[in-house]
C-alpha cells in the first residue's frame, strides 16, 4: 500500500536521477565547447605575443613571492635581462629566472605586441587539460545537486509522511484503547 506522497516521491527521484544520467553528455558537451573556445582563446594570444631570446645582465636573487598552504613561503629568483625590441631599441626587465642564471646567459622571454614580458599563449595540450578539468567539474557539480535534490525530496517526503500517520493516530488511536481497554 503505497501513500499518495511515497508516489511523488518516487516520480521526483525518478525525474533528478533521469537529469543525472544526462550530466555526463551536458558535461562532455560544456568540456567540448570550452576545447573550441580556448583554442580560439590561444590563437588570438599567440597573435600577439612573440619569443625573443634574452641575456641575464644580473645577478639572481631570491624574493619571497607569496605564501603557500600553511603558512610555507614560495621564493623564485629574479635576475635583470635585457633584449632587442621590435623597434630595435634595447628593453630591460626584471623577470624570473632559474636560480643557476648567471649574467651573460641566454634565456627565452614571451612578449607582447608593446614588448612586455608576459606568459606563453596556452599550447593545445594545456587548453584540452582546462577544458577536461572544467567538464569533470561540471559533472561533478551536477551530480552532487541531483544526490542533494534527493536527499532533499526524501525527508520532504518522510517528513509529510509522518505528519500525516500523526493525524491519523490522533483519530484513531484513541478508538482502538477505548476498544481494547
Amino acid at each position: 500500500m503505497r501513500r499518495g506522497v511515497d508516489r511523488v516521491v518516487a516520480l521526483v527521484t525518478v525525474a533528478i536521477v533521469g537529469a543525472a544520467l544526462l550530466a555526463l553528455p551536458l558535461a562532455a558537451t560544456w568540456a567540448s565547447m570550452s576545447y573550441e573556445q580556448g583554442l580560439v582563446d590561444a590563437q588570438r594570444a599567440a597573435a600577439t605575443r612573440h619569443e625573443v631570446d634574452a641575456t641575464v645582465t644580473g645577478p639572481a636573487e631570491l624574493r619571497t613571492v607569496g605564501s603557500g598552504p600553511h603558512g610555507t613561503q614560495t621564493t623564485r629568483a629574479w635576475a635583470p635581462v635585457s633584449w632587442t625590441g621590435r623597434d630595435g631599441l634595447p628593453r630591460t626587465e626584471v623577470v624570473a629566472v632559474d636560480l643557476s642564471s648567471a649574467p651573460g646567459s641566454r634565456m627565452h622571454l614571451w612578449v607582447d605586441t608593446d614588448d612586455r614580458v608576459t606568459v606563453a599563449p596556452p599550447d593545445a595540450d594545456h587548453v584540452l587539460a582546462s577544458a577536461v578539468v572544467g567538464g569533470i567539474g561540471v559533472f561533478a557539480a551536477m551530480q552532487t545537486l541531483c544526490v542533494v535534490l534527493i536527499v532533499l525530496v526524501r525527508r520532504a517526503g518522510y517528513t509529510h509522511a509522518r505528519r500525516d500517520w500523526e493525524r491519523e493516530w490522533d483519530r484513531v488511536g484513541p478508538r482502538w484503547s477505548q476498544w481494547l481497554g
